[in-house]
């Protein structure tokens, strides 16, 4: 079920300097969200000074993230390779705060939020029946769809003022992708994991012919410092209760993210995955949640987890944590290095937009593993093209939700968080009234597994219990019948009781004279699904 075969595990411990280049790389996808720490800088009307050190605290805060989201502790972090980043999840809620109360607001509200998320990830282990692997390959889906909207722009290099392509800078991006997709495809060894280290200096310099990178673009790296430490707090804090809903509708839609970016690291580093553990990516969420309230603090952007780092894992077929360890201390170092963040910050448009693209065809390619994993009846069918109707036609139909309620609006900001509400929501609702049990006669003398098999066959679909699940089932309650009648222990009629849900097939197996009495001998068969 694994896009791609893995080099190296979570567990692994690859050599120092393998170890080094792929955080190095990994740190340069994340470095994406410095756009939108910028973006929000400017709508606060920050000056160039405050907008450097808004950039290189959200750094500082995106290292902190992806350390604790990659831990592998009980209580924190998921065990998995998963970057956090300063993405789109939080943009809104912190544009809407920085045109009201500038940085201090937006650091405030952060805060709240961050705090909000630990509390949210201790009440997902009880949560879990809310995300079957449809609803999370379905979230998956629209991150994908979601980061493609900013990609694409970008690998085009469609500039707004003229609103056309720029046939040099979409070349760039065609050299620039293409060299990635090589050594992955053709190239042998340990080539393949560092297609980004390879294509990014070489989209950099095909740049520069195509008047890319003109002399403010090295100007501005030149005149950047090398070292200088991260003014932590120095935008202060507010707060504003009118701003709360947008903020724990981010909180909210950040965690999702997070439950399918780590369920598809689950599903990357767990040979036959079946199901969701939820425990660990509890820990993950927890994680990001913390970050979140130090990105707060110290005086950063809302963070999320990274998409575009898991495709890069998947593409590369490196997922060991110490990569995330190593990579979120690079992010430290570079909240100290503001030379190393403005080369970042260079970054022509149409290799930013080459890099994204790369790992969102993986997230989504991953996404539609995880729709694909269990039959889908009519109860999940609705579930899915509901949501992909309505969250798409915020994408198709820009502005037809504008008419919504104050309350409302946040829900419908984007395709991600309409798609994320809708997907769990519809979930539980067509969920309400489905039949969980199943109670099958087995007549004395008659043959167990030619009554239950097709029993199981009609009931277990609309369960979304695989075949092979329906099968050991069956065979094993056969088994065990079989048995007692040879014990002596079963001479007359057998009754197997059936309950599903998500996560499993419970069987229990008792004389059919003695299914209202609990003091009844019973074996009971547990099987996950």
């Amino acid at each position: 079920m694994n896009p791609v075969a893995l080099r190296y595990d979570a567990a692994a411990r690859p050599p120092p300097g393998v170890t080094l280049l792929l955080a190095l790389q990994h740190a340069t996808v994340a470095s994406v969200g410095f756009i939108t720490a910028r973006a929000v800088a400017g709508v606060a009307g920050a000056d160039a000074a405050q907008t450097v050190a808004f950039i290189t605290l959200t750094a500082l805060a995106t290292g902190l993230a992806t350390i604790l989201v990659s831990l592998n502790r009980r209580a924190l972090g998921s065990g998995y390779f998963c970057a956090a980043v300063a993405g789109p999840v939080f943009f809104v809620a912190a544009s809407l705060a920085a045109a009201k109360g500038g940085l201090a607001l937006v650091c405030g509200m952060t805060l709240m939020a961050g705090l909000f998320q630990v509390f949210l990830a201790r009440a997902l282990p009880r949560l879990r029946t809310l995300f079957p692997p449809e609803v999370v390959g379905l979230v998956a889906l629209m991150l994908g769809f979601s980061a493609l909207r900013f990609a694409i722009p970008l690998f085009l290099d469609h500039t707004r003022h003229a609103g056309d392509i720029n046939p040099s800078g979409l070349l760039v991006a065609v050299l620039t992708f293409a060299l990635m997709v090589v050594p992955v495809v053709w190239l042998p060894g340990r080539a393949r994991l560092y297609p980004l280290l390879i294509a990014i200096p070489a989209g950099y310099l095909l740049s520069i012919p195509f008047g890319l990178l003109d002399r403010s673009h090295w100007q501005a790296l030149c005149d950047a410092p090398w070292a200088a430490l991260p003014p932590v707090g120095t935008f202060g804090w507010s707060f504003d209760a009118a701003l709360i809903l947008p903020f724990l509708v981010a909180a909210i839609a950040s965690s999702l993210k997070a439950v399918s970016d780590l369920t598809i690291c689950q599903l990357t580093t767990t040979p036959g995955w079946r199901r969701l553990d939820i425990a660990p990516v509890a820990g993950g969420v927890t994680g990001l949640g913390i970050g979140n309230a130090l990105a707060g603090l110290t005086g950063g952007m809302g963070l999320s987890t990274s998409t575009g780092n898991v495709g890069l894992t998947l593409l590369t077929g490196a997922a060991a944590r110490v990569i995330a360890l190593v990579m979120g201390a690079s992010l430290i170092i570079l909240a100290f290095v503001p030379k190393a963040a403005a080369l970042l910050l260079i970054m022509p448009a149409p290799v930013l937009g080459a890099c994204v693209l790369l790992a969102t065809l993986f997230m989504i390619v991953a996404g539609l593993q995880m729709l694909n994993l269990r039959p889908l009846d009519m109860r999940r069918t609705f579930v899915i093209g509901i949501t992909l109707a309505f969250a798409l036609s915020i994408d198709v139909m820009p502005g037809i939700y504008q008419g919504l309620p104050p309350w409302a609006a946040p829900f419908f900001d984007s395709s991600l968080a309409a798609g994320t509400v809708l997907a769990v929501a519809l979930n539980a609702l067509l969920s309400l009234g489905a039949t969980r049990s199943l109670r099958v006669l087995i007549p004395a003398g008659s043959p167990p597994r030619d009554l239950l098999a097709p029993a199981l066959s009609e009931r277990g679909p609309a369960h979304a219990a695989r075949v092979e699940v329906l099968d050991l089932a069956a065979a094993s309650a056969a088994a065990v019948i079989e048995r007692l009648r040879a014990d002596g222990r079963a001479p007359g009629d057998i009754a197997v009781l059936l309950t599903f849900d998500e996560f499993s097939l419970d069987l229990e197996i008792v004389p059919a004279s003695s299914t209202e009495h609990p003091d009844a001998a019973a074996v009971r068969l547990h099987i996950p699904q």
